[in-house]
């Protein structure tokens, strides 16, 4: 009995021993992947071959489009115009000054090439609101009441649609992101499991998977660490139609 006892005692602090070991090594990993900067996580070269594929993305022109709605509002629309309708003519080519209609519908996703603040070297993204805020998490956390005005701020940006999805459907995602508000900023980027933080394209993202469960990662981005989802994966997956395009 107390042989059997002993085999039992050295199993378990094996065991624990083997988490101990584990541990520390989670542990030291974790200052390497704090230490990641956004541009050793989306290296330079591979954002400009995705901008490049981007801007080649068709523009779809929107048709049977929806009447202005109240942002908070959850009622219940006719099946008529409960979609935000793309037609199969094709505009132009993302890539051209304006192709299409900036549509500003809650739950569309904006897109920007542009830097914001140097968080994400070469791009940022958000979610409508309304036709006056996006919803975004910048440096100081998400917000939701971040300017509409990216045409006359933005050197160049896109505005996509999620296929697939009802106009209700979008404005449940865009309804939790906006109740993700104070949230910090995830210096973290391959992390994108956090839901106690959040970088633009994460917030989008994280909105689309638990809401519906649409993935709109394309795993161009991979570290040892995990995968990151850089703002213009948004617009070359091919689970979003670009609806509009600018470029100044």
């Amino acid at each position: 009995m107390k042989r059997i006892l002993t085999i039992v005692l050295t199993a378990a602090i094996a065991i624990e021993s083997s988490f101990s070991v584990q541990a520390a090594v989670d542990a030291s990993e974790a200052p390497n992947l704090s230490a990641m900067s956004a541009s050793e996580v989306f290296n330079k070269e591979d954002v400009q071959r995705l901008l490049e594929l981007a801007r080649k993305q068709p523009v779809y022109e929107i048709v049977g489009d929806e009447e202005e709605e109240d942002e908070d509002s959850d009622d219940i629309f006719s099946p008529q115009s409960d979609r935000l309708q793309i037609s199969p003519r094709k505009l132009a080519s993302s890539g051209e000054e304006e192709a299409g209609k900036y549509a500003k519908r809650k739950g569309t996703i904006l897109v920007t090439s542009d830097a914001y603040k140097n968080l994400i070297s070469t791009g940022h993204a958000g979610i409508v609101r309304n036709s006056n805020n996006v919803i975004e998490a910048v440096s100081s956390g998400v917000r939701t009441d971040g300017s509409m005005n990216w045409k006359k701020t933005k050197n160049e940006m896109w505005e996509v649609k999620v296929n697939g999805t009802t106009r209700i459907q979008r404005r449940k995602v865009a309804n939790w992101c906006a109740e993700q508000e104070g949230k910090p900023y995830n210096y973290l980027y391959p992390c994108m499991w956090r839901r106690d933080a959040f970088y633009c394209s994460h917030l989008v993202w994280a909105g689309y998977k638990d809401k519906l469960g649409i993935d709109l990662n394309t795993f161009f981005f991979d570290t040892k660490y995990g995968t990151a989802i850089h703002p213009v994966e948004l617009v070359w997956t091919n689970k979003t139609t670009t609806i509009y395009y600018h470029k100044k």
